[in-house]
């Protein structure tokens, strides 16, 4: 929550590097900090808003990215998520997503290895590692992508969004995920 004491560190370090980026919260920047507490009711509450969001498609579907979308399918939204295995691909169309953690459930969701499968997204989520992001966004480039933004933990990361979609469509994030 917000006054959980190891949280406090992370947000004042990643609002103090944005400060030394020129990005300063209530001057030139708004964030919309998400606190959920590890709690089952508010992680399906924060999927539903970004539901309302439209989510799309995710670019890069390791754990964050895949678990992301499986929680935004369960709250009723159609998602494709973008993966880098064919194993992967088989086995989510034989199975469903298979969402573990605090709850556990299996969601139908679209699967692929080829982002020229995809052609346009309400939104784009970029969730790749680092180094892979400039190859990932290299091969969504030619999505029509209302919005995009990413989840990397990155301080150059709508940098490198700009380089490949339209900037008037990039909305700056962050994501921070722990565990037990």
């Amino acid at each position: 929550a917000e006054s959980d004491p190891e949280a406090k560190p992370l947000v004042v370090a990643f609002e103090q590097a944005l400060a030394g980026f020129g990005w300063v919260p209530g001057r030139n920047l708004t964030i919309d900090y998400r606190f959920t507490g590890g709690q089952a009711e508010r992680i399906r509450v924060t999927a539903r808003e970004l539901v309302a969001r439209s989510p799309d498609v995710i670019l890069g579907a390791g754990g964050l990215g895949a678990s992301l979308g499986g929680w935004l399918a369960r709250a009723g939204h159609d998602v494709t998520l973008i993966f880098r295995r064919q194993a992967h691909v088989d086995a989510i169309r034989e199975r469903g997503l298979i969402v573990t953690g605090i709850e556990e459930f299996a969601v139908p969701i679209h699967p692929t290895i080829q982002p020229a499968d995809v052609k346009r997204a309400d939104l784009l989520i970029n969730c790749v590692k680092n180094r892979d992001t400039e190859a990932a966004l290299r091969s969504a480039a030619h999505i029509e992508a209302g919005c995009v933004t990413s989840m990397q933990n990155s301080m150059i990361k709508d940098e490198q969004l700009a380089q490949f979609f339209d900037p008037g469509t990039i909305v700056g994030s962050a994501c921070f995920t722990g565990g037990v």
